[in-house]
C-alpha cells in the first residue's frame, strides 16, 4: 500500500489501518483489529484476542495485557486526531480493573477527552466477550513527532 507522508485523512488511515501491513509487533501480538474510529468525535474501536498465552493462573487475561490493549486504543484515538503525523508516547495511566477478562475476543474503545499542543488526555474501556464492562482506563501522553518526520521537517 502506498500512503503519502502525514498529516493522513480519514481514508488513508483507515486503508492503512485495516491493512494491518507495518502494524507494530506489539499491536500484531496482542490481536489488534480496527472496528472504526472517528476523527470528529476522538474515538477509536478496536478488538483484540485474548490469547491463552496471556492468562493468570485463574484463565483470565493477566492485567498488563488489559492494560496494553487499553492504552492501544487510547493511543491510537490520539494518533489518529494527528493524521499520524505523531506518536503519543504514554506519560502517566490508571487502570481500574473491574471484572475479570476471560480468554477469547474481547472490545476496546479509545477516546481523546483533550488534546493540546504537547499533551494529549485520554480514556479507555474494554469490555469482556460477553458485552460486560472489565476495565477502564485513564492516560496523560506527550505529543511527538515521529522522529523520521520530525528530521524531514526539519530539512525544509
Amino acid at each position: 500500500m502506498s500512503l503519502p507522508p502525514p498529516p493522513w485523512d480519514a481514508a488513508q488511515m483507515r486503508a492503512f489501518l485495516m491493512s494491518a501491513k507495518g502494524y507494530p509487533k506489539a499491536s500484531v501480538t496482542l490481536g489488534f483489529r480496527l472496528i472504526d474510529f472517528s476523527v470528529d468525535q476522538m474515538w477509536l474501536e478496536a478488538e483484540f484476542d485474548g490469547k491463552a498465552e496471556f492468562t493468570n493462573p485463574a484463565g483470565n487475561v493477566q492485567g498488563g495485557f488489559v492494560t496494553a490493549m487499553l492504552d492501544e486504543v487510547m493511543s491510537l484515538s490520539a494518533v489518529i486526531m494527528t493524521g499520524f503525523a505523531s506518536m503519543v508516547p504514554t506519560l502517566e495511566m490508571k487502570t481500574s480493573f473491574l471484572r475479570p477478562l476471560p480468554q477469547g475476543l474481547c472490545r476496546a474503545r479509545g477516546q481523546v477527552l483533550r488534546m493540546g499542543n504537547t499533551t494529549v488526555f485520554m480514556e479507555g474501556r474494554l469490555w469482556r466477550g460477553d458485552g460486560e464492562l472489565a476495565a477502564v482506563s485513564t492516560a496523560t501522553a506527550a505529543l511527538k513527532k515521529f522522529p523520521a518526520r520530525a528530521k524531514a521537517a526539519q530539512a525544509n
